[in-house]
């Protein structure tokens, strides 16, 4: 009889789907009974305690973090929820964002918890369904008598090797939100090792999904009646040479009229990959500058000419596509006239919005703070993902005027989202 395994989460935003549960339980299928609950953040605890004692599952593995946004700050309810439970049910905790040290931290202060699943989660469950010998599954935390060990993370070489979670109908997309769009992963990794980034260090490598793969499930979501697609790669453009294969096999595909979105790097946009995009149909683009601090992006091999980023604005622009800026407020190394200069330069070409983001510390990134004597504000989320509330460079007056600066600036007309929605204490 094959193995109930339940994949339970939490759905933070109401456009998410459990892409990362859908590659599981396309990896799965074969091996076990596969079930996946997405619960809404606002979901109260008892109706969810109620739901996963009367499961008939064998297994629970509740997935703090996907492929899509940072949700690791969910770790801290989900454990609340599965403390009391009692169901005599195999409970094991998934997370791209949980290093060695967070995981012992959490098995020790967590009986209840019979292990922690790091790295990229297909092949680890996989093994541990079939029941392997728990010293023997990669990328797993567990307790060995008295002692809690971690097992060295593998990542998965061949993409391809993987079922898609869409074309073996592992999810249907159209379940979890009310209008017509899906996400797809072309790759895996990032090429960039931005120090505060959780991204830079979910993955070591960066590899890629087949082409025609991608095709395939661009025409299957076509089909199913998904209109707008966003891709997960932490930055669309990477290998130009595949880049530019499948921009042309897509834009051969004339029948199917799909807008799409993507994250990527100012590096790579240039006059031939901005009439690329366009070819292909690309409405949106977010573009990570994060600041135009030189000493900080000199750290992480990066650079900001202001010239030629207005002259990218200006082409996207001309091209119709929409430009989101991010930029991160509070990194280590900047301070408020730093800040404020990454803002002025970024406002300069009027790109259609700028979000910007208070640094928050991811687990795996912590160790790159060490010296800078941050203090976190700890009142906004939990240990898991605690924000800045002052640093070394940055003090939590000057955070206050940085957010004050901003408002002002959004008053003068420019769309300037602030996530999460942030306010001076002034």
């Amino acid at each position: 009889m094959k193995k109930k395994v339940l994949l339970v989460g939490f759905k933070v935003k109401e456009y998410e789907i459990p892409l990362e549960m859908g590659y599981v339980k396309a990896a799965l299928q074969k091996y076990a009974s596969i079930k996946i609950k997405y619960f809404d953040i606002d979901t109260e605890e008892k109706p969810i305690s109620d739901f996963l004692r009367k499961s008939d599952s064998d297994t629970i593995i509740w997935f703090t973090d996907n492929l899509i946004n940072s949700n690791i700050f969910t770790l801290k309810l989900a454990l609340k929820i599965l403390s009391g439970m009692d169901t005599g049910k195999e409970l094991f905790i998934q997370s791209y964002k949980i290093d060695k040290k967070l995981a012992r931290e959490i098995l020790a202060e967590n009986d209840f918890v019979n292990g922690i699943i790091r790295g990229e989660p297909e092949n680890n469950i996989k093994e541990l369904i079939s029941g392997m010998e728990l010293s023997n599954i990669q990328g797993i935390t567990y307790r060995k008598g008295n002692n809690i060990v971690s097992n060295r993370i593998i990542e998965i070489w061949d993409l391809g090797s993987l079922d898609s979670p869409y074309l073996n109908k592992s999810i249907d997309p159209l379940t979890y939100i009310d209008y017509c769009f899906a996400y797809i992963s072309t790759s895996r990794g990032c090429l960039f090792d931005c120090f505060f980034c959780d991204r830079s260090n979910r993955f070591n490598s960066i590899r890629y999904f087949p082409v025609e793969r991608i095709l395939e499930e661009i025409r299957f979501l076509w089909n199913k009646g998904v209109r707008r697609i966003i891709f997960t790669d932490d930055s669309f453009i990477t290998n130009q040479l595949r880049f530019k294969d499948l921009a042309n096999k897509i834009s051969k595909m004339n029948h199917i009229k799909i807008k799409f979105v993507c994250m990527v790097r100012q590096e790579f946009l240039n006059d031939e990959n901005i009439k690329l995009l366009k070819m292909m149909n690309m409405k949106e683009v977010c573009i990570g500058i994060q600041t135009t601090n030189p000493n900080i992006l000199n750290s992480m091999n990066r650079s900001f000419d202001s010239g030629r980023y207005e002259k990218m604005i200006r082409l996207l622009d001309n091209a119709g596509i929409r430009k989101n800026i991010d930029l991160i407020l509070g990194l280590p190394g900047d301070d408020l006239e730093g800040f404020k200069r990454s803002l002025e330069n970024c406002t300069k070409a009027n790109p259609d919005e700028i979000r910007v983001m208070k640094l928050y510390i991811h687990p795996k990134t912590i160790g790159h703070f060490k010296e800078e004597n941050i203090v976190f504000d700890k009142s906004r989320l939990d240990r898991f993902t605690p924000i800045i509330k002052s640093s070394k460079s940055f003090s939590e007056d000057d955070l206050n005027k940085a957010i004050s600066h901003l408002i002002k600036i959004r008053e003068q007309g420019f769309n300037i989202k602030l996530i999460p929605e942030i306010h001076s204490n002034e």
